[in-house]
């Protein structure tokens, strides 16, 4: 089970190191790289969201975030135990890899998890 729940790290950095598209967006102080993994991990996270919705090998996974009937932080911290049997790290992040360095995408995943508790608030 462990070799399971860390495939997407070791995948990640497999395709970096071997079929990134360019070295332009390589370097972490880069400002530019670091807005690229901001707005493109966003759209990924979407296109991940919108799937869930239709693929029901997704759904199984993603319904757990949908299952509140409140609209609050603890719905964006309703996250499924059975999201690595699915391919949603495919998906959602795995794609930077082809132009971003895994220290980018670990960045725009705490960044895109901050705006989703905040989305996910109700005053």
């Amino acid at each position: 089970r462990v070799a399971l729940l860390n495939w997407g790290k070791a995948l990640y950095a497999w395709i970096f190191a071997h079929f990134r598209l360019t070295d332009a967006l390589a370097d972490t102080s880069s400002a530019t790289a670091w807005w690229v993994a901001i707005f493109l991990g966003d759209f990924f996270y979407y296109v991940y969201h919108r799937t869930s919705h239709y693929v029901s090998w997704m759904w199984a996974s993603h319904i757990v975030h949908h299952s509140s009937e409140e609209y609050n932080l603890s719905t964006a911290l309703r996250q499924p135990a059975n999201d690595f049997l699915t391919p949603s790290v495919l998906v959602s992040t795995t794609l930077l890899a082809f132009l971003l360095p895994p220290e980018l995408a670990v960045l725009q995943g705490q960044i895109g998890l901050m705006y989703q508790f905040w989305i996910h608030t109700q005053l």
